[in-house]
This record gives structure tokens, sequence and C-alpha cells, in this order.
């Protein structure tokens, strides 16, 4: 599954929780954007159509990528969130209560390599008035013997702060296997 992991951060004296992709990927999309459309206009001006073709394209993809990015930012002091979500241009966004949030769920899966495990941190909301959303990932490689949980200790300590912050519960399944929370779109 393709999807860009995000990383959850508390900022302002711990006035604001967001997750957002990686400093080093928003770094990354902005140069596509801006160095394409330099390329470009550099190819019309040197009239190499080649050089304004991949400029354009590479333009294109930053952009794309920009429109692509999903977040959430948690506002401690108000108890109201925006989410963003949703591939494509036209993205949506959600605000609401913290008393739409029902619980954090710390699951596994298995990865595609053999021993590889990913831990996620899983929002879901009340009644699901949003579908859940992955918060943050991390992967270990389990050594033979080892239980599933082996790894699980330091995002388990992080989402204890995120569920406290949030107040909300902490449920750690990670001791088991769970399937994909995240559907692939089709």
């Amino acid at each position: 599954m393709l999807e860009t992991p995000l990383f959850g951060r508390f900022l302002g004296e711990n006035k604001y929780l967001i997750f957002a992709p990686a400093q080093e990927y928003l770094w990354l999309v902005a140069i596509c954007a801006f160095g394409g459309a330099a390329v470009g206009v550099w190819g019309v001006v040197s009239q190499s159509f080649y050089w304004t073709c991949v400029g354009v394209a590479v333009c294109m993809a930053g952009i794309w990528g920009a429109a692509s990015l999903h977040w959430i930012s948690f506002n401690l002091r108000e108890r109201v969130y925006t989410r963003r979500q949703g591939p494509g241009m036209f993205p949506k966004t959600t605000r609401g209560s913290f008393k739409d949030l029902e619980v954090i769920f710390m699951i596994a899966g298995q990865h595609l390599l053999v021993g590889k495990i990913t831990y996620r941190l899983l929002l879901q909301w009340r009644a699901h008035k949003e579908p859940p959303m992955v918060l943050t990932q991390t992967y270990f490689m389990l050594a033979a013997g080892m239980p599933i949980n082996a790894g699980a200790g330091s995002l388990f300590h992080f989402g204890t702060k995120v569920s406290q912050a949030l107040g909300i519960p902490l449920v750690d399944n990670a001791h088991f296997l769970s399937a994909n929370p995240v559907p692939f779109m089709r």
C-alpha cells in the first residue's frame, strides 16, 4: 500500500498536537513543484522541448503530491480537531470536537517481509462519523520466538501521551496480528 507516513508531534508548549508527513517529505514536494516550474521555464527560454516537458511533468507531480497530503491537527486548548483527507485534487477537510473521538487502537500487522511487523496507532470516531485514521506507524523486525508486541514499547508510550492529551482511551491490540486498517482505494 502506498501511503505517506505521518509523524506526531506536540507544538506550542503542548497546545497543539499534529500528525503530518515528515518535514523532509514536505521539502521534497515543494522542490518538485517549484524546481519543476523553474526547469519548465528554462526549457521554454532555451527552446528545448525536452526540458519543458520534464519541467512540467515534475511540477505537476509536486502539485499532485501537495494536493494528496493528509494530516490531522488537534487544538488541545479548544478541544477541536481539523482533518484533511482524501487523495487527489479535491481533498476533504473536516472539523469537529474531541467529543466525536472514541478510541485509539494500537495494532500490529505483518509486513510483506517475514518477521517484519508494522505497529500502528489507529484513531476511531464515535458512531463512525469519519473513517478510521492511521495516526502514525513504526516497524520492527522480530527474531524467531519473540512475541508479536516485542517492538511496540516506544509507540505504546507515545500513544499513551496522545490518548491522555485527547482524553480518550488507548486499547493495546499489538499482541496479535490485525488486518490492514486502511482499505485499498479502487
